[in-house]
């Protein structure tokens, strides 16, 4: 976790892979919980809104078991009213906490509400 008022950049870079299936087009911000990015599964070429959960993870542990529960449960339900979840896990390879989910447009539900 990086101290209170550090410069927030982002730990993978554009063009880097997580779980050897979801590249990293763009950094979007840090959120409480981690890292977010916009990114491509490779498989399909669907785009995903990747939100790394490091932050989380090293505050609470079980926080981030939890936030996996949610997920493993929506992965698969694919309703209009709700964001597809593809896939939670941890990265081998960087030891990252990860959800993937449908990418979406739009505004936030903060943007709308002001």
């Amino acid at each position: 976790m990086r101290p209170a008022g550090t410069f927030d950049m982002p730990r993978l870079n554009s063009g880097a892979t997580l779980s050897s299936q979801y590249q990293v087009l763009q950094y979007i911000g840090t959120t409480r919980w981690g890292e977010h990015y916009k990114a491509v599964r490779l498989s399909d070429q669907r785009l995903v809104d990747l939100q790394c959960l490091e932050r989380l993870a090293a505050v609470r542990k079980e926080g981030v078991d939890v936030v996996f529960a949610v997920a493993d449960a929506m992965t698969g339900v694919v309703h209009k009213h709700l964001v597809e979840v593809f896939e939670c896990g941890v990265d081998t390879a960087t030891r990252t906490p990860f959800v993937a989910q449908a990418w979406t447009e739009g505004q936030t539900l903060a943007e709308l509400m002001n």
